[in-house]
């Protein structure tokens, strides 16, 4: 039976197993290369297999050069692809079919370590299907008939060298070699038919003859070394990615599930845009834990919070409940932050998160693995209080407590550019605008556009100022705060401006040219029942806001009383009164579901539905 220097393949489904019946296995199961099928062949024979004619390159355009990709290098991207999803079957006939092997592994290191080590219950399963040279064929072969022999398990070591069709080739490329194998095969059975009494530390070594096991199987290791090649793991997906990464760089395509097939994106179902009328769900975060922040993935299947314990975890929006398909939170490792987390933003292609907290740390999140990709560990002098992507994900804005806008480059993880608003207080909103256009927000009412390449500013401006402007009156105040500015991409640079006052507006801030305004004084088209519990204030100060996706039909903006006025974008006409039934500090729509988000003081996140 196996010694215990062999590593037995234990299994938590059954008993331990020996080398030779590892070997045996693997052995049964490794399908014939090209090279073994010729050995076992006679050449005249006209049955012999002909590899498919196909066309050996494809031509491309690319710019204004034109680049040839090998037709082998694209099967063996599927061929990968098919091994890491299990589809072993289908991969072995692919290779049948095209004559095309992977011959590659995404760990190269790891296998020569097995064979050096002769961990072979780990080495041989990943060298079945790889296509070695026959030399190193024949040698790994013949070592594992000879550490069969070594280890006393002759049975295993004669149904090996009469199965491996490595071996097979010996007969008529070196049939001496071959034949020095049977006899060390047959003397060792004899050996053990006597019960193993002539089976001496002599006759152990015999099976190594020139050299020790180890030197043997270093020299294995170094060939199996240089016959095999090494590729990242996911080629496919990663160059899946890059394409649609450039796809939505040039604006040709849009966040969420993307057919690759016909080319197009697989529109999530869209809900028609009506103002919310009842709660549809509650989301719980646990007692001493309160949401800061939240959003929602681009293609909808998350809503992500960050809260005042640290913790940032992402939730089911349709379920209303925490997700489990997530293996770290499943495992309860969630998503952390040494300090309550006041931002958190996904990425346009909702792979990543980015999140900021109050110590000024910045970090980007891996949403499938809940790993840290970036850490920033002083994005803001103080917390940081709002983060934006740029539109190709390779970029993020944030605005601070200090004041200061920054933009980080996630490549090379440094600060690329600073934007310095000339009064005090903190930057309440941040947004791009274009590649080359940004915007922000600050507490003391201004709304700035700057240009992202020289930090300057284009345009200034306050919801007074504007208002002022349009009405062709002087300015009444300049100091209110401003509490919310949501992009709406609606005919140009169009944004929701919202004050800590009665008044929102709707502004181009390129020209400050006020489009339509939204007060908390207009009259409802469809006021609260008679019956109602509450009545809200006539006036009443806004403290959050946010618009109806996709199409940004609605403005949502909230007052201090916690009664949400649902205005309808275009005209500023006051559609619904809704009664939240508490004071709200944060609002967020989601993309598709014509549902919003709400949250305040208590630790529970309401979703509300028309």
């Amino acid at each position: 039976f196996l010694a215990s220097q062999y590593h037995a393949c234990e299994t938590r489904s059954g008993p331990e197993r020996s080398l030779g019946e590892v070997l045996n296995t693997a052995n049964r199961a490794r399908p014939r290369n090209r090279h073994e099928t010729a050995a076992k062949t006679h050449p005249t024979r006209s049955s012999a297999r002909t590899p498919p004619q196909t066309q050996m390159a494809t031509s491309m355009e690319v710019g204004l050069g034109t680049v040839e990709i090998d037709n082998a290098d694209v099967i063996r991207l599927v061929l990968q692809y098919l091994r890491e999803a299990g589809l072993t079957g289908a991969a072995a006939e692919l290779e049948r079919e095209a004559d095309v092997r992977l011959n590659a592994l995404t760990n190269k290191a790891s296998l020569v370590e097995d064979v050096r080590k002769g961990r072979w219950e780990k080495a041989l399963p990943r060298l079945n299907g790889l296509d070695l040279p026959r030399q190193a064929s024949c040698d790994l072969w013949e070592h594992i008939v000879r550490e069969l022999v070594a280890s006393r398990e002759p049975k295993a070591a004669k149904s090996v060298l009469e199965g491996a069709s490595p071996l097979l080739y010996l007969r008529e490329t070196d049939p001496g070699r071959l034949d020095a194998l049977k006899r060390l095969v047959s003397r060792s059975a004899e050996f053990e038919r006597l019960g193993g009494q002539a089976y001496s530390a002599q006759d152990t070594v015999d099976a190594f003859p020139e050299d020790s096991r180890d030197v043997k199987r270093r020299k294995l290791s170094e060939t199996i070394d240089s016959a095999l090649g090494e590729v990242a793991p996911e080629r496919l997906a990663s160059l899946l990615g890059a394409a649609l990464r450039w796809r939505a760089h040039t604006g040709r395509s849009e966040a969420g599930r993307v057919d690759i097939f016909r080319g197009s994106a697989k529109k999530a179902k869209l809900e028609a845009e009506k103002p919310p009328r009842r709660q549809a769900g509650a989301l719980r975060l646990g007692e001493g834990s309160r949401p800061l922040c939240l959003c929602f993935s681009g293609d909808g299947t998350a809503l992500i919070t960050g809260s005042s314990d640290g913790f940032i975890e992402v939730w089911d929006p349709a379920l209303c409940r925490l997700r489990q398909d997530l293996v770290y939170q499943a495992k309860d490792e969630l998503m952390l932050h040494d300090a309550p987390v006041l931002a958190v933003q996904a990425s346009p292609d909702s792979t990543a998160l980015a999140s900021g907290c109050r110590d000024g740390t910045l970090k980007v999140w891996r949403l499938s693995t809940g790993a840290c990709a970036r850490k920033f560990a002083k994005a803001q002098q103080g917390a940081v209080t709002c983060i934006a992507w740029s539109r190709d994900g390779s970029q993020l804005i944030t605005g601070g407590a200090d004041g200061v806008v920054r933009t980080h480059g996630l490549k090379s993880g440094r600060q690329l550019q600073q934007f310095s608003h000339s009064a005090s207080g903190s930057t309440c909103s941040v947004g791009f605008v274009s590649d080359s256009t940004i915007i922000s927000a600050a507490s003391d009412g201004r709304v700035t556009l700057w240009d992202a390449r020289s930090a300057s500013s284009l345009q200034s401006l306050t919801a007074p100022e504007a208002l002022a402007k349009r009405d062709r009156v002087e300015v009444a105040s300049t100091s209110r705060n401003v509490a919310v500015v949501s992009l709406l991409s609606v005919e140009g640079p169009k944004f929701v401006v919202v004050d800590r006052s009665a008044t929102a507006i709707l502004v181009d801030v390129r020209s400050g040219k006020v489009h339509a305004s939204y007060s908390s004084s207009s009259e409802p088209q469809r006021a609260l029942p008679p019956e109602a519990p509450r009545k809200p204030t006539t006036g009443g100060v806004f403290v959050a806001a946010c618009c109806s996706q996709p199409r940004r039909d609605y403005v949502y903006c909230v007052t201090e009383e916690g009664f949400l006025y649902a205005f309808v974008t275009q005209t500023g006409v006051l559609e619904r009164i809704l009664d939240l039934g508490e004071a709200c500090s944060g609002l967020e729509a989601h993309p598709s579901l014509n549902t919003i988000a709400c949250w305040g003081a208590s630790d529970v996140v309401r979703l509300w539905k028309h």
